[in-house]
Formats: C-alpha cells, sequence, structure tokens
C-alpha cells in the first residue's frame, strides 16, 4: 500500500497492492493517515 497527499488539502491517495485483501489495506491506510472518517468518491477494480 502506498499513499500521498493530494492538493487541494485534506484528500489523500493510496494504492492497493495487487492481492492484497482490501478491507485490511484500507484499515491500515486509514491508521497511517490519521483519517477518522471519510467517504471514498470513486472506486475503480481491475
Amino acid at each position: 500500500m502506498r499513499s500521498h497527499d493530494l492538493k487541494p488539502e485534506r484528500m489523500t491517495g493510496v494504492v492497493f497492492d495487487h492481492g492484497g485483501y482490501i478491507f485490511t489495506t484500507l484499515v491500515e491506510a486509514c491508521r497511517t493517515c490519521r483519517i477518522k472518517q471519510g467517504y471514498i468518491p470513486m472506486f475503480i477494480a481491475g
């Protein structure tokens, strides 16, 4: 999992690794980036 702060502020981009469990990785990303609540405006899966 990789994450990066985006502009405008208060936006974070997260890239999930292939083969990882999405919900576990999402929880890890929220803890790493100190996100307490939010929404996913777009979800693309291949």
